[in-house]
């Protein structure tokens, strides 16, 4: 399933477009630049019901910018999953390289979708994004949003 989240609209693969307000088992969660100093993280989340078929969608996208010069450093995104809201556990990690000394601004986007299944139907499950930073300070624009099916 090919989507992409942008300004609280998803658009699906086969080119239909869905504004998160339409879909009636959502979660929708944007923070608008997040300052994390170095070797820094932030936790942002929600919850949605599982739908009738036992299926979550999670997508995420979060630019980011590096604010100063350091070196080499590295950015991180884990999204993570949880029955119970205490018990976390990853499902994907990405990471990114950013050179300070070449520019101070570097900035780059993360970007993910992944399909979590096997769950009981009208349960709800928690989901987050763990952001951290190398050894730049850095800031985040995260937009997560889920929706059972």
């Amino acid at each position: 399933m090919s989507t992409i989240l942008e300004n609280g609209d998803v658009r699906f693969g086969n080119g239909s477009v869905q504004n998160v307000s339409q879909l009636s088992n959502y979660a929708y969660t944007y923070s608008n630049n997040l300052s994390l100093g170095r070797n820094s993280y932030y936790t942002v989340g929600s919850n949605v019901q599982a739908g009738p078929q036992g299926k979550i969608f999670v997508f995420v996208k979060s630019p980011w910018t590096c604010t100063e010069d350091n070196g080499l450093t590295i950015q991180y995104v884990t999204l993570q999953t949880s029955s119970d809201s205490v018990n976390w556990n990853p499902i994907i990690q990405q990471y990114q390289y950013a050179n300070g000394f070449r520019s101070r601004y570097t900035a780059g986007n993360f970007s993910m979708s992944y399909p979590i299944t096997g769950l009981s139907s009208g349960q709800t499950y928690w989901f987050r994004i763990l952001i951290s930073t190398g050894n730049a300070s850095t800031t985040f624009s995260p937009t997560i949003m889920a929706y059972g099916v």
